[in-house]
């Protein structure tokens, strides 16, 4: 039986979950009708974190579109847009600020 996309999507996340020394975190946002899903992966080490962002495609596979390290800031994706053109993510940067960012495919 041939799997939908929104199943695809959450072994793709699971293979993508990486341990860091102090844990991880992830994020999944899949908009099914435009066949595009967000995966956001955080790992903590000691005095650092490393965030990325993958893009999977129904039609194209899978990309790394957002990859950093941080000494003490964040990065997440928030929610993917309406249309499947982009998605929405966060930076807490080093000061703890947040800033609320746009990325277009």
């Amino acid at each position: 039986m041939e799997k939908n996309f929104k199943e695809l999507a959450q072994e793709t996340k699971a293979r993508l979950r990486k341990r860091g020394e102090y844990g991880s975190s992830s994020d999944l946002y899949v908009n099914e009708e435009a066949g595009v899903a967000v995966i956001g992966i955080q790992t903590s080490g000691s005095g650092y974190g490393h965030d990325t962002i993958y893009v999977l495609r129904k039609e194209g596979g899978l990309v790394k579109v957002l990859d950093e390290n941080f000494r003490s800031g964040r990065m997440f994706p928030t929610d993917i847009l309406e249309d499947g053109t982009g998605f929405k993510y966060t930076i807490k940067d080093e000061s703890g600020e947040f800033h609320d960012k746009e990325y277009k495919f």
